[in-house]
């Protein structure tokens, strides 16, 4: 198999795309559809309407079951021209994420799609606050794509903190490096000298695995927030995904909890790829 039609995940037997029908997703939908192709997966295209009376009577309904069938439909065409295995999927409701997880479970969902922004104003229900709510309710791995982003390159940055999910991550992010034939960047931050060994430490044990793995590893020790310093290294060094656990340890360092996961989802330029210890 040619390097471009390689799958860069181990696991991707089944994609879950949501889409909430606007420009943001777009970048969600064509990051889905090249890896469906590149996986063989089958892909399940999700969409949403609102059932939220609550709200209706503040808002007019910005989307209804005959526009959401209509742009599934399309995303299905496009699926089709390349000869993929597409399932659409419609979910009703005040918010679309118990549908999304009902849904990972059911059909057995290896990774989950999703752009970064959705609706504006009060429906703007992919913001990071929700990406990051989802990605604390599902166990499948989570990819959140801006709308420019693309997966063409070979540069994977993975943040770790000594926890068994950035231990996944790590993993991960080591075999999506060799499968893309690319190089990886290993960066544990800290907030004090004091941490530095252990830091250290995690991140040449990454280092060695990569470099076992036949990856070139790069090894960064920062000192500053978590988050701060992923994007920082990812605008610097040109990085093509961010892999991350979906959950740090707790007491100095939250990898990603609140605030720094939706800041992180937010602000990158990149896909950001979550990592459950699960996987």
């Amino acid at each position: 198999m040619s390097e471009v039609q390689s799958c860069p995940m181990a696991k991707a037997g089944n994609i879950l795309l949501f889409t909430d029908g606007t420009e943001f997703s777009e970048g969600a939908i064509r990051t889905a559809l090249t890896l469906a192709s590149r996986c063989s997966s089958t892909l399940f295209v999700m969409g949403f309407v609102y059932e939220n009376y609550e709200i209706e009577t503040y808002l007019p309904r910005e989307v209804d079951t005959e526009s959401v069938s209509q742009y599934l439909s399309s995303v299905k065409e496009r699926a089709a021209a390349l000869n993929l295995d597409c399932r659409i999927i419609l979910s009703y409701g005040d918010t679309p994420q118990q549908g999304i997880v009902e849904h990972v479970q059911k059909n057995q969902i290896d990774l989950l799609v999703i752009g970064r922004r959705g609706y504006k104003g009060l429906l703007k229900f992919l913001a990071g606050e929700v990406a990051a709510d989802i990605i604390g309710r599902v166990t499948c791995k989570v990819l959140v794509v801006p709308r420019g982003a693309t997966l063409e390159g070979k540069t994977v940055l993975v943040g770790i903190d000594g926890s068994k999910h950035s231990e996944s991550a790590a993993k991960e992010a080591v075999e999506v490096a060799k499968r893309l034939k690319g190089n990886l960047i290993v960066l544990f931050s800290i907030h004090s000298e004091d941490e530095r060994k252990y830091a250290r430490y995690h991140v040449d044990m990454t280092a060695k695995m990569s470099t076992e793995g036949g990856v070139d590893a790069e090894t960064l020790v920062p000192t500053g927030r978590s988050y701060k310093m992923m994007l920082e290294v990812a605008d610097e060094k040109g990085v093509d995904m961010i892999v991350v656990g979906s959950y740090g340890v707790s007491g100095f360092k939250k990898l990603l909890k609140g605030s720094a996961t939706e800041k992180l989802i937010e602000q990158a330029k990149c896909p950001v790829l979550v990592v459950n210890a699960g996987e």
